[in-house]
C-alpha cells in the first residue's frame, strides 16, 4: 500500500540518526500505520506507547481540535501538518530533535530556538558540549553538571549556556563561582543551591556585570549569612531578577531589612527565605517594603515568626499581588491567623500554608468564616491541633469552596470530621486530602467511600487505626 513508501522514507536516515528515540519511534509508528487499512490517527499510535513519542506528545496535540493522520505523501510533508511538527519537536529529547531538523525542513523551522538540555558528568563532557555547533540563531542551552570539576574544567563552559544547574556539584569554591559569573554571559537562570559558596560566594555573583540577563537565582543551602544578603540587595546587576531563592541560609533580621530596602529587587515576583531566622522585625521590614510590591509568591516558612509578623504581613498594602503565602513553622498560633483571615489585602491568595503553628479551633474557625481567602484552592494545616469541630466548621463553609487540596495530616480528628468532610456540599473541587496520622476508624473510612467521596480524588493520606475499605 501507499505507506510502504513512507517506511522506506524513514530508512533513509544515516545510521548515527536512526539510534535516535524519535527516528526508531517514526519507523515504529509507519510500520504499525501499514499494518492497518486506511490512515491511523497518530493519537492513536502515541495511546500504543511508541518508543520516542512520549505522553508530552500526546499533550500537546490533545489541546488542539484537529485530528492528524499519517498521510500518503512522503518527502518533507510526510507527516502532513506543520502544527504535528511542532508537537513532536517539543516532546523529542535534544538529540532527537537535532537528527529530525536535519532530515525535514519542517522539522528544521519547529526546532529553531528550541531549548537544548545536558547533563554532563565528566570534563571530556565539556570538552564535547564547548566543541558543538548549532545551526539555530541564539539556540536556548541548558546545562546541569554533577559532580567533582576542576577550576580548568569550569573555564571550559561555553559563553553561550542559557542556563546552569550546578547543584549537584562538589567543591565549588569563591573562585569557581567568579568564572562561572565572568564566563557565562548570557546565563538567565542560575541553580547553586547546596554548593556551600557563603557570603564571598554570594558577593561574587552580586559583582558580576555578566549576570545582567539573570532572572532566576537560586542561592538555597549556602551558609549566606546578612553580610551576603545585604551584597545581593545592593547590587546593581541582578536588576532583571524575578525568582530569588535564599532558603536554608543563616539570614537574620539585617539581611531581610537590606532585601525590603532594595530599589534593585523590584521585579521579583518569588521571593523564598524559607528557614532562615528573619523573625517578626524581618517580616515586618517585608511587608513594609514598597520595592516588593510584584511579589505573587512569598515563602516565610521556620523564620521564627510571631503574632507581630503575621499581623505585619495581613496589613501589608505592599503585598497585595501575593497569591503564594507560606509560613509553616512560625507558631503565629490562633491570632496570628485571625490576622491573616480578616486581611482585606490578601484576597488575592490561592495557596496559604500554615503547618506547625499551633493553630487550634479560633484560628480554623477563622478561617471558615473568611470571606477574603474564597480564591483558595490549597490549604495546608498539617501539624497543627484541629479537630472534628474545627473541620465540621471548615465544611459548613461556602468560602472554602474553591479548595481542590486540602492538607490535614497529623492533627486530631476522629470519624466525625471524616464524615463531615465526606458529606460537605461546599468541598465538591477536593481533588487531593490528607488525614494521615489522624484517628480514623472504620466510621470514617465508610463516609469517605460514600458516595464515590475517594474515588473523585485524585491524591488521599490515609492512616486508619482499624482495617477497614474505602470502597464499597
Amino acid at each position: 500500500m501507499a505507506l510502504t513508501a513512507l517506511d522506506e522514507w524513514a530508512k533513509g536516515y544515516s545510521p548515527l540518526e536512526r539510534r535516535t528515540d524519535a527516528v526508531d519511534a517514526i519507523g515504529t509508528a509507519l510500520k504499525l500505520a501499514s499494518s492497518q487499512s486506511g490512515p491511523l490517527p497518530l493519537l492513536d499510535l502515541v495511546r500504543h506507547k511508541i518508543t520516542g513519542l512520549p505522553g508530552p506528545v500526546c499533550t500537546a496535540l490533545g489541546e488542539t481540535p484537529v485530528k492528524y493522520h499519517i498521510n500518503e505523501r512522503c518527502g518533507d510533508t510526510v507527516l502532513g501538518n506543520v502544527v504535528l511538527y511542532r508537537a513532536i519537536i517539543k516532546a523529542a529529547s535534544p538529540e532527537a530533535a537535532v537528527a529530525l531538523s536535519t532530515t525535514s525542513r519542517y522539522f528544521r523551522q519547529k526546532a529553531e530556538g528550541l531549548p537544548y538540555w545536558f547533563t554532563i558528568r565528566s570534563s571530556e563532557g565539556l570538552d564535547r558540549l564547548s566543541q558543538k555547533v548549532y545551526s539555530t540563531k541564539n539556540p536556548q542551552i541548558h546545562v546541569r553538571l554533577e559532580g567533582h570539576f576542576s577550576l580548568k574544567d569550569l573555564h571550559k563552559l561555553r559563553e553561550d549556556l542559557t542556563s546552569l544547574n550546578l547543584s549537584k556539584t562538589r567543591g565549588l569554591t569563591e573562585d569557581g563561582v567568579k568564572i562561572i559569573a565572568t564566563r557565562c554571559k548570557q546565563l538567565q537562570t542560575l541553580d547553586v543551591s547546596g554548593c556551600l559558596i557563603g557570603d564571598a560566594g554570594a558577593q561574587a555573583l552580586a559583582g558580576s556585570v555578566n549576570l545582567k540577563a539573570l532572572t532566576s537565582l537560586n542561592l538555597s543551602r549556602n551558609k549566606i549569612r546578612d553580610a551576603g544578603a545585604q551584597d545581593l540587595a545592593g547590587s546593581v546587576n541582578l536588576k532583571a531578577l524575578t525568582a530569588l531563592d535564599l532558603g536554608n541560609n543563616e539570614i537574620g533580621g539585617a539581611g531581610a531589612l537590606a532585601l525590603a530596602g532594595s530599589v534593585n529587587l523590584k521585579a521579583l515576583t518569588a521571593l523564598d527565605l524559607e528557614n532562615n531566622n528573619i523573625g517578626d522585625a524581618g517580616a515586618q521590614d517585608l511587608a513594609g517594603s514598597v520595592n516588593l510590591t510584584a511579589l505573587t509568591s512569598l515563602n516565610l516558612g521556620f523564620n521564627s515568626i510571631g503574632l507581630k509578623g503575621a499581623q505585619a504581613l495581613a496589613g501589608s498594602v505592599n503585598l497585595t499581588a501575593l497569591t503564594s503565602l507560606n509560613l509553616r513553622g512560625n507558631g503565629i498560633g490562633d491570632t496570628g491567623v485571625q490576622a491573616l483571615a480578616g486581611s482585606v489585602n490578601l484576597t488575592a491568595l490561592t495557596s496559604l500554608n500554615l503547618s506547625h503553628n499551633s493553630i487550634r479551633d479560633a484560628g480554623a474557625k477563622a478561617l471558615a468564616l473568611s470571606v477574603n481567602l474564597k480564591a483558595l484552592t490549597s490549604l495546608d494545616l498539617s501539624y497543627n491541633a484541629i479537630g472534628d469541630a474545627d473541620v465540621q466548621e471548615m465544611a459548613r463553609s461556602v468560602n472554602l469552596k474553591a479548595l481542590t487540596s486540602l492538607n490535614l495530616w497529623r492533627d486530631y480528628i476522629y470519624d466525625a470530621g471524616v464524615q463531615a468532610l465526606a458529606g460537605s456540599e461546599h468541598l465538591t473541587a477536593l481533588t487531593s486530602l490528607n488525614l494521615e496520622d489522624n484517628n480514623i476508624g472504620a466510621a470514617g473510612a465508610q463516609a469517605l467511600a460514600t458516595n464515590g467521596f475517594s474515588r473523585r480524588l485524585n491524591g488521599i493520606g490515609v492512616f486508619f487505626k482499624a482495617a477497614a475499605p474505602l470502597y464499597n
